[in-house]
C-alpha cells in the first residue's frame, strides 16, 4: 500500500460557529473556510498547507435518518465530548489497501464515503484512522 501522507484530521464540535471563530483566531481568516452543510452534519475546513482540519457538528435530521458520519459524530460527542474524531491518511488505492489490511487480520470498518474505510480504534491505541483515496484541492 502506498501512503501519501496526512489528508485531514476531523474534530467533532458542539457548535461549529463558536469553533470556527476560535480556530480563525488561531489560524487566521484566510485558512478557515465557510460552514458547509452535509447530510446530517455541518463542516468547516481549515486549510493547513498540505493537510487540513475539518470541524464537524452533527445536526438533527428530523426524520430519524442518521447517515453514518453524523451518527458517528453524535456518538463521539455523547461518549467523549468535543475533540479528535479521526485522522485520515491518503492512499493511492483504498480498495486495495482495505483488502491488504483485511488479509493481515486488521479490523476495519467500511465507510459510506466512496473510496474510504477506517481501521478500528482497538487496533491503533484508541485512535480511529481513516484511509482515503481522494483527489482534492485544499478545499
Amino acid at each position: 500500500m502506498k501512503l501519501n501522507g496526512l489528508d485531514h484530521v476531523v474534530v467533532v464540535v458542539d457548535d461549529i460557529g463558536e469553533a470556527r471563530s476560535s480556530y480563525r483566531s488561531v489560524f487566521g481568516e484566510e485558512a478557515v473556510g465557510e460552514v458547509i452543510e452535509a447530510e446530517g452534519y455541518r463542516r468547516c475546513i481549515i486549510a493547513l498547507g498540505g493537510g487540513r482540519l475539518e470541524l464537524c457538528q452533527p445536526t438533527d435530521t428530523g426524520d430519524g435518518v442518521s447517515p453514518q458520519a453524523a451518527a458517528a459524530f453524535r456518538a463521539t460527542l455523547a461518549t467523549r465530548g468535543e475533540g479528535l474524531h479521526n485522522v485520515a491518511v491518503a492512499v493511492d488505492d483504498a480498495p486495495s489497501a482495505l483488502e491488504q489490511l483485511r488479509e493481515s487480520g486488521i479490523p476495519v470498518i467500511e465507510s459510506s464515503f466512496s473510496r474510504s474505510f477506517f481501521v478500528h480504534p482497538k487496533a491503533l491505541n484508541g485512535v480511529l484512522i481513516q484511509f482515503v483515496e481522494a483527489a482534492r484541492d485544499d478545499g
